[in-house]
């Protein structure tokens, strides 16, 4: 499972630089036409000294080198080296150009350098707007000192008649800009991905509130059926079920009606056991709230179901903290909650194995978990929490289960005595706690049920 959902994290990470690489090819595109733009110009305008020629090929070159990128994007696995080489090579071509439309004379340079930078720092990242600001400080530094010495041909376009010393300030002045424009563009950057995660949480918001109707319809058609059917069927089924008891002590010398009458005794009890869980499920979750122990309940409950549901080949292993977990809590229904989960690790672990209990406390630290039927967190981030959990060495949950365990009549068990009534329930419970319950599973190697709840202490602080 590990290994799927490494394999997914890398295919979305590739997918989210070939997204960068698509915008950067665009861009690419779109210098081009601006360079070709002021070609035209200079090339109407008969300004001497130009090479329209050279200027059209580099431009060309700019626009055409999009094609293969296509060819290495599906070819390359480490595509951020492709967007530096990407990068890199767009600072030399318009360096090229810069050349060609006038050299270091030509100031308007310094609006085609902007362009890559700024889209640098908004497709890529920060970092990447100060490497090209470095590179393009640096290509019109070596293209200054090229012409100053006199090793490549001075472009005579603009005669512009600065002294070298001039020449010199304006040169740093470009220089320093193109750092200023980084520096700006990583602000650009920071309020894009700051309205690109808002979005994305609108999002999450919405599908959240999608999910909550969908649930809420769920539980409407739930109470619908146990006000309309249940009470109905409740007494008809006890009467069936005495009649079976009664049936089974007459016809004892019958093994063949012997063995007929129990399978229907089993069927009955399975469906009075249906009904009481959505009667259960059904009924309303605010009962009176003690103040009392975590773990002295939970030590409570434990010897209940011994010999109940925890048989010889399963082994509790108790790891409480060391001093008393006050919290307010229903008794009756902290006493349903612990007995579902551990009821659901015992049928877990066919074969035996342990449960593993513990409690302590802890500081809260998930800020915006989305439990039960709420929108955010119960808790403040850094808040003080009792948390209960309960882990078993069992067969697991599917990872595309999960999503759902909470779900009335889920289940994953291929009995079909279990209603799947009993996590639902639990969730019920604990929300009305104030609290919230997370399953951590892994297929086949175990599950872990966590159940968070405030501390009588800190509440009362408040």
């Amino acid at each position: 499972m590990q290994k799927i959902r490494n394999l997914e994290e890398k295919e979305e990470i590739r997918k989210f630089l070939v997204d960068k690489l698509f915008l950067m090819r665009k861009v690419r595109f779109v210098i081009g036409l601006c360079i070709i733009f002021w070609g035209l110009i200079l090339y109407f305008f008969s300004i001497p000294g130009f090479n329209p020629t050279a200027l059209l090929l580099v431009a060309l070159c700019e626009m055409l080198i999009n094609q293969p990128y296509s060819f290495i994007t599906n070819r390359i696995k480490n595509l951020n080296w492709v967007i530096l080489f990407h990068q890199i090579f767009d600072v030399i071509l318009i360096s090229l150009c810069i050349y060609f439309l006038g050299g270091t004379d030509a100031y308007f340079a310094i609006i085609l350098y902007s362009l890559i930078i700024i889209f640098a720092g908004v497709i890529v990242s920060i970092k990447s707007s100060f490497l090209i600001a470095s590179l393009c400080s640096l290509s019109y530094l070596i293209m200054f000192d090229l012409e100053f010495f006199e090793i490549i041909p001075k472009s005579t376009i603009f005669k512009l008649g600065l002294t070298p010393q001039l020449k010199i300030i304006v040169l740093i002045f470009i220089c320093t800009s193109l750092f200023l424009i980084a520096y700006v563009s990583s602000f650009l950057s920071k309020i894009i991905t700051k309205k690109s995660e808002e979005s994305k949480a609108a999002l999450d918001k919405l599908k959240f509130a999608e999910d909550a109707m969908i649930q809420a319809e769920k539980l409407a058609a739930v109470g619908q059926f146990a006000s309309g059917v249940i009470h109905e069927v409740k007494n008809p089924l006890g009467v069936v079920v005495s009649g079976v008891e009664f049936l089974e002590s007459e016809v004892s010398d019958r093994p063949d009606l012997v063995e007929s009458i129990k399978r229907i005794k089993k069927s009955a009890l399975h469906a009075n056991e249906i009904i009481k869980g959505v009667l259960n499920f059904s009924r309303p979750a605010n009962e009176q709230l003690q103040i009392l122990d975590l773990n002295m309940e939970i030590s409570d409950t434990i010897r209940l179901l011994k010999g109940v549901k925890i048989g010889p080949n399963i082994q509790i292993v108790r790891e409480f903290s060391k001093t008393p977990i006050i919290a307010k809590l229903n008794k009756n229904q902290l006493e349903e909650v612990v007995y579902n989960i551990i009821t659901n690790a015992c049928e877990a672990m066919p074969g035996g194995g342990r449960i593993f209990i513990r409690t302590y406390r802890q500081e809260y630290n998930q800020e915006g978990l989305k439990s039960g039927f709420r929108e955010s967190s119960r808790f403040v981030f850094g808040e003080k929490i009792a948390v209960l959990e309960v882990q078993d060495e069992g067969i697991g949950i599917a990872e595309e289960d999960i999503s759902n365990i909470f779900d009335p009549f889920f289940t994953t068990k291929h009995k079909k005595e279990n209603a799947g009534l009993g996590l639902s329930i639990c969730r019920r419970i604990i929300d009305a706690h104030n609290g919230e319950i997370e399953v951590k599973s892994v297929h086949r190697k175990g599950t872990i049920i966590v159940i968070k709840l405030p501390l009588f202490e800190e509440k009362k602080r408040r």
